[in-house]
């Protein structure tokens, strides 16, 4: 489910039920966007840290495995605008 990449901040380092993912967001235009994801993804229970590349339309985060679900987190993504794919 995760990725050996991470998040790149170093969050995951000796704690467990941390999951990382990357992720593609192609609706991702400008820094406001950037900052929007960020904002609903910090909101949800159970995310450790995000990271946003505005140019590489992508989004780097790390979870609570135990709080939250990949699925979950794609579906609140989607249902806000910015739906995601594995790159």
């Amino acid at each position: 489910m995760g990725s050996d990449t991470g998040c790149g901040c170093g969050c995951t380092s000796g704690k467990k039920n941390l999951t990382e993912v990357i992720w593609s967001v192609p609706n991702i235009k400008c820094e406001g966007c950037a900052g929007t994801l960020e904002k609903i993804l910090k909101g949800f229970a159970g995310i450790a840290c995000v990271s946003v590349k505005t140019d590489e339309k992508k989004v780097a985060l790390s979870f609570d495995a135990t709080l939250a679900s990949e699925a979950q987190l794609k579906d609140l993504l989607d249902k806000a605008g910015f739906p995601v794919a594995r790159p």
